[in-house]
């Protein structure tokens, strides 16, 4: 369960102020990120910053995120690969 109002109204300004933060440091994503945005495997420094910035008061869309990880990253079809790694 979260506790902050995300992808809701109340959220509106948080974008530009994750944008002014992601921008004070160097980011060079190593492995492929998968946002809630476009679903697609992304490892362009810029593109994953945009798409950091445009989720976090955008919809929240887990089905097709998780099914194009599933499918890219499981070696054994109906089987995920994936590790969870945020916390429960």
């Amino acid at each position: 369960m979260w506790s902050a109002p995300f992808h809701s109204p109340l959220m509106a300004p948080a974008p530009k102020v994750l944008e002014a933060r992601l921008g004070r440091f160097g980011f060079h994503p190593r492995l492929p990120i998968v946002s809630n945005v476009d679903a697609a495997a992304n490892r362009d420094e810029s593109r994953v910053r945009a798409l950091l910035v445009r989720q976090v008061d955008g919809a929240v869309r887990w089905e097709r995120p998780s099914a194009s990880c599933t499918r890219k990253a499981s070696p054994t079809p109906g089987k995920s690969a994936l590790k969870r790694c945020w916390p429960v």
